[in-house]
C-alpha cells in the first residue's frame, strides 16, 4: 500500500502568541476516518521526524493507513513552530511549563475540534508523555481520551520540580 500524501501542516497560536505546527495525515482515500484524532509529540531536543519516517516503520503513517486522522506536534522551538531568536519577539526563555500550559492546550482544542468526540488521543515520546503528564495534572483529562507514553520516563532532572512534584499526584488522576 503506498503511503499516504505529505502531512499538511497548520500553524494555532498558544495563549502567550507563539506559533507552534501541527502536520496532520489524513486517512487514505476510501478508509472511513475514525470518530477521535491522535496527536503524535516528539521528545526533548527533536521535532516531528522523531515519529515521521516513510514506508511500513512510520508509527503516524500506520495509524492514518488505519482511519486515524493524526496530527504531528511540534512544541514551541522545534520543527516548524515558531523559533526563538535574537531580534523575535520571543526568547529562549521558555519552559517546561510553557510546554504544558500553553503548547498543548492549544494543540489540544485545535485537534480535539476537529474529530467527532471533542477529545484526542495522545502519543509522546520521552518528553512528549511527559508534558502529558504535567498537562493530565495541572490541565485535566477532560480532552485526552487515551494516552501512550514510550519512553517517558516519570522523573525528571532534579531542576524540574514541577514534574517531579506532579509524581505525588498521581493517585488523583483519573484513567
Amino acid at each position: 500500500m503506498p503511503d499516504a500524501p505529505a502531512p499538511a501542516l497548520t500553524h494555532v497560536t498558544t495563549a502567550d502568541g507563539w506559533q507552534i505546527a501541527l502536520h496532520r495525515l489524513d486517512p487514505p482515500p476510501g478508509v472511513a476516518p475514525k470518530p477521535t484524532p491522535v496527536i503524535v509529540c516528539h521528545g526533548v531536543a527533536s521535532n516531528r521526524f522523531n515519529f515521521e519516517a516513510t514506508g511500513p516503520a512510520s508509527l503516524p503513517r500506520h495509524l492514518a493507513r488505519q482511519g486515524w486522522p493524526v496530527y504531528l506536534l511540534e512544541l514551541r522551538g522545534g520543527g516548524a513552530s515558531e523559533q526563538p531568536g535574537w531580534f523575535s519577539d520571543h526568547a529562549w526563555t521558555y519552559t517546561f511549563d510553557d510546554y504544558v500550559l500553553r503548547d498543548l492546550p492549544a494543540a489540544i482544542e485545535h485537534v480535539a475540534a476537529q474529530g467527532q468526540t471533542g477529545q484526542v488521543h495522545w502519543v509522546g515520546h520521552s518528553m512528549g508523555g511527559m508534558v502529558l503528564y504535567g498537562y493530565l495534572a495541572r490541565v485535566g483529562n477532560r480532552r485526552v481520551r487515551s494516552a501512550t507514553a514510550l519512553g517517558s520516563p516519570p522523573y525528571g532532572p532534579s531542576h524540574l520540580r514541577t514534574l517531579n512534584g506532579l509524581t505525588a499526584l498521581w493517585p488523583l488522576v483519573e484513567a
